[in-house]
């Protein structure tokens, strides 16, 4: 069962990478259109066999409704999903401010120092 999951969760998860690779690449579209729709296409390809994947394996476990996607039209909801404990982040980004930042603040002065 596990690795019907990883299967499952490698194929959805690699095609991204595949596409963007080559999309980033600023110029590729441009000098290299044909392979950048060989790409795509490709891409597109993999994303539909791996959500069959996906449809077999929840169908074999009995889940044959169709799965709502998340909430996360606003910030929060987005980070509420993921599981973000933002009181939590600012409370360390807080500390970290307050702690950090001076002692670095005093050590580049020092180093300015010394280099005039």
């Amino acid at each position: 069962m596990q690795m019907r999951f990883k299967i499952v969760f490698n194929a959805i998860c690699r095609e991204p990478y595949r596409l963007f690779f080559h999309l980033g690449i600023l110029s590729g579209p441009f000098y290299a259109p044909l392979k950048t729709a060989r790409i795509l296409g490709s891409s597109i390809e993999k994303a539909q066999e791996a959500r069959l994947l996906l449809v077999r394996v929840l169908v074999g476990h009995g889940i044959k409704e169709p799965i709502p996607p998340p909430d996360i039209a606003t910030k929060q909801k987005a980070q509420k999903f993921i599981g973000l404990d933002m009181e939590k982040l600012k409370a360390d980004k807080k500390t970290f401010l307050e702690t950090v930042v001076p002692v670095w603040d005093g050590e580049k002065k020092n180093t300015l120092t010394k280099l005039i």
